[in-house]
């Protein structure tokens, strides 16, 4: 066994030794494993050895033909800055890292450069790519949300639009003496959190032309809660006889409490409450980000997304909307 190539680079000896088993020169690296070359010393650099002594001029011939120079046929040089000893084939101290005296830069960044790793070489380790989320697949889903607010809202907001007309026509409808049949405040539960809602029954009668008629409607689209429904059933007793206001097209309809009320908003602050909350999310979806990094304290301000800027006035303007729902509730 005789050593022909040492370097602190495990790769370019592992490159040189695939090129004595292509010549069928049987070698193996000393020091292959070692972890840490550099600090433990030039003893413990990987060296490539011929196992068979017969073939070691052949390596060195066809190591010489890559323009190499082995360590044992070369001349040691001594370190100008720290005087330590180093092999021929070192460009710069194995010690103090030093250069070897006429030797620049340019010429060591050469004849460091790495050839191609040989296909039993150590691997390096592989990096994955983090995970990120879509900057697409975010705006569609904020998309899809507005989408489902805005849609509810707007329902909402149209299917109670015909109620406010009404009540606001109704002002200028004929009227008539009805007499109270029934009135009270209807419980009921609804959902699995068993949420208790108040809706005032009340059913009176009433003559037009001659005809007869029955009537429950006491205001269109009207938003009750409690205090509300106890309020009507107080104003409407059983067997009092109050004015109504009916249809002329159509006497069949009639309104107990005609007119436009407080009450008759609350469908309507309920779609804007919606469409309110739909705001934001249809800012972040079609908005535009701003890269650009700058101290400016306006240029932060703009770099933010809009969703971000406007969210305390959706949320205050949420907060104030609901408010004016509560107090709808008692009106």
């Amino acid at each position: 066994m005789r050593e022909v190539f040492t370097n602190q680079d495990v790769t370019q000896v592992g490159y040189y030794k695939s090129m004595l088993d292509e010549a069928g020169i049987s070698s193996f690296i000393r020091n292959e494993y070692t972890a840490n070359p550099e600090v433990a010393g030039a003893m413990y650099f990987p060296t490539l050895c011929v196992v068979d002594d017969a073939d070691y001029d052949k390596a060195i011939v066809l190591l010489k033909s890559q323009k190499l120079t082995d360590k044992k046929d070369g001349t040691d040089w001594i370190c100008p800055s720290c005087s330590e000893t180093n092999p021929s084939n070192f460009e710069s101290c194995w010690k103090c890292n030093a250069l070897r005296p006429g030797t620049s830069e340019v010429t060591r960044a050469e004849k460091q450069e790495r050839p191609p790793a040989p296909k039993y070489a150590h691997s390096p380790t592989p990096t994955y790519a983090h995970p990120t989320s879509n900057p697409g697949t975010s705006k569609t889903v904020f998309f899809l949300v507005f989408l489902c607010f805005a849609l509810i809202g707007m329902g909402c907001i149209a299917s109670t639009m015909g109620d406010l007309i009404e009540a606001f026509q109704s002002t200028s409808w004929p009227t008539t003496s009805g007499k109270i049949e029934s009135s009270h405040i209807h419980l009921y539960t609804a959902g699995r959190s068993r949420n208790t809602s108040y809706l005032p029954e009340i059913t009176y009668t009433y003559t037009v032309a001659g005809q007869n008629f029955t009537g429950t409607t006491i205001s269109p689209g009207h938003w009750w809660g409690y205090v509300s429904s106890s309020n009507a059933v107080e104003r409407f007793p059983r067997g009092a006889t109050r004015p109504l206001s009916y249809l002329p097209t159509d006497p069949s309809r009639a309104l107990l409490d005609p007119g436009l009320h407080p009450g008759n908003f609350g469908h309507f602050i309920m779609g804007m409450i919606f469409c309110t909350l739909a705001i934001p999310f249809a800012l972040s979806s079609f908005s535009t980000d701003h890269s650009k990094k700058t101290k400016s304290s306006l240029a932060t301000f703009n770099k933010k997304s809009s969703a971000e800027r406007y969210a305390p006035l959706v949320i205050a303007l949420v907060f104030l909307e609901f408010c004016i729902l509560v107090w709808l509730s008692r009106s």
